[in-house]
């Protein structure tokens, strides 16, 4: 196989890692990391999340796909998917006026035939000392507002125990955060659009390619569960870890739109893959 994979490591947040939304995918053509958003809604299928189920379906879509496939046909296979389940279940309708309850996933792909990075998304890769993420500029505010509010209820004495038992922050931001999935894949030059995988057009400025140099070379793709991206698994997991201890409520060190719920592993789950293409 042209893909000499070195390390790879998936654990979900919560004890019980069937309930993980993030993947790994390896075939002959791609490797690729998929994220599977976490639900806002009380929709399930088949049982599963919307992330899980998501997650499924574009892994299914990338072991069939063929090494020439474009990232624009890949997609549009993706979301022909995901637009025939609701149409299954009779919920194509509500699906395109509800967009909070389809489902959700971001993805980022290295294809082999191109030699190239795929991005729809906030997933995150390095290579050749580049680093290749897009951050959802609504998660950063409402990560900043989260912050701002736990610091004020600190500030009016309220404990850290506290907090992290009934957190005000993450209550004050998730009206803010289900009122965006309006602005998911949106393109108008708007400052919250975001790129995602929901059975909608995704737009071209959404869409995400980098052509890499020359082979072989050696890449990392993962997901946002790691808050910053090392060259070796060991290294990002204990940076990770660091940053979890010294803030376990996500909103100094590594401010973010949750913190680590009790009895939880970290506060995302987590995907990491270090291969080499040659």
């Amino acid at each position: 196989m042209p893909v000499r994979v070195l390390e790879q490591f998936v654990r979900g947040k919560q004890t019980d890692q069937s309930l993980c939304e993030d993947r790994l995918v390896v075939t002959s053509h791609f490797v690729a990391v998929i994220d599977g958003v976490t639900s806002k809604s009380a929709y399930t299928w088949q049982g599963e999340s919307s992330g899980v189920h998501a997650g499924k379906l574009i892994e299914q879509v990338l072991e069939k796909a063929g090494p020439a496939i474009s990232f624009d046909a890949l997609l549009d296979e993706i979301n022909r998917r995901f637009q025939a389940l609701y149409a299954t279940l009779g919920l194509a309708g509500h699906m395109k006026a509800h967009p909070i309850d389809r489902l959700q996933a971001c993805l980022c792909v290295y294809s082999l035939e191109r030699n190239e990075l795929w991005f729809v998304g906030d997933c995150q890769a390095l290579a050749s000392g580049v680093l290749y993420a897009h951050p959802k500029k609504i998660d950063l505010l409402c990560a900043e507002l989260r912050s701002v509010i736990l610091e004020a209820e600190l500030r009016h004495g309220a404990t850290l125990e506290a907090i992290g038992a009934d957190d005000p922050g993450r209550r004050f931001i998730l009206p803010l955060i289900k009122a965006a999935k309006c602005f998911g894949n949106v393109d108008q030059g708007h400052p919250y659009d975001y790129a995602l995988i929901d059975g909608s057009e995704i737009p071209a400025g959404h869409r995400h390619v980098y052509r890499l140099d020359a082979l072989p070379q050696e890449i990392i793709l993962a997901s946002d569960g790691y808050p910053e991206l090392f060259a070796t698994l060991a290294q990002s997991e204990a940076h990770l870890q660091t940053v979890n201890a010294k803030d376990p409520l996500c909103f100094r060190e590594n401010k973010g739109t949750k913190g680590i719920a009790p009895q939880n592993d970290s506060f995302d789950d987590r995907a990491y893959i270090r291969f080499v293409a040659q």
